[in-house]
């Protein structure tokens, strides 16, 4: 008889948290963000600067349940894409 090993591999990967994501992103608005995306939470910052200096600041205040979205949203799908890449491997 032959003896057949098996080779396991265990990948142990973290995900961010969804509603993490959403309380930061009430709390602090743009800088929640950077919890999801770094890339996502500059351009965040960024654009509330600009819609602040532009309206006076009010435009800032109006956008800030977005980000709260925007931050769940963010999360949901990284973690989404690193389920499928792990599947697929």
């Amino acid at each position: 008889m032959s003896e057949t090993t098996v080779k396991q591999t265990v990948l142990i990967v973290r995900e961010k948290s969804v509603a993490l994501a959403v309380v930061l992103g009430f709390f602090f608005g743009p800088f929640g963000v950077l919890y999801a995306s770094l890339l996502a939470g500059g351009l965040s910052i960024l654009g509330v600067f600009l819609l602040s200096l532009v309206t006076g600041g009010l435009g800032g205040l109006f956008v800030w349940v977005f980000f709260s979205i925007l931050g769940g949203v963010l999360v949901s799908n990284k973690n989404k894409k690193l389920r499928e890449e792990l599947l697929t491997k």
